[in-house]
């Protein structure tokens, strides 16, 4: 149930990264963002916690909600919690690409 809400943005930074140093080598002396894309980077860092924590509490709220199972309640998430990944990895990606 949890593998699925988070692999597409695992697979983009991945790629991202691998990207990154394939076509450039490694940059020791780069450690720190341009100022153009630390706004970018806050609103990635906020957009990606928010959806991670309306996956904890998918998870965390079977418990309160006995008249639901867990997978209909993973269901029901999803309806949230799939155009939200979608705008979270979409800034990931501009992030990405920017930075």
């Amino acid at each position: 149930m949890y593998l699925p809400t988070v692999m597409p943005t695992l697979s983009l930074i991945i790629g991202a990264l691998v990207y990154d140093f394939r076509s450039t080598g490694p940059d020791p002396g780069a450690t720190a963002l341009p100022e153009s894309a630390r706004g970018l980077f806050w609103l990635v860092m906020a957009l990606s916690v928010f959806y991670l924590a309306l996956v904890a509490i998918a998870v965390l709220a079977q418990p309160f909600l006995p008249q639901l199972s867990p997978l209909e309640l993973m269901q029901r998430s999803n309806l949230w919690l799939g155009p939200l990944q979608g705008l979270a990895v979409g800034v990931l990606a501009a992030f990405f690409r920017k930075g």
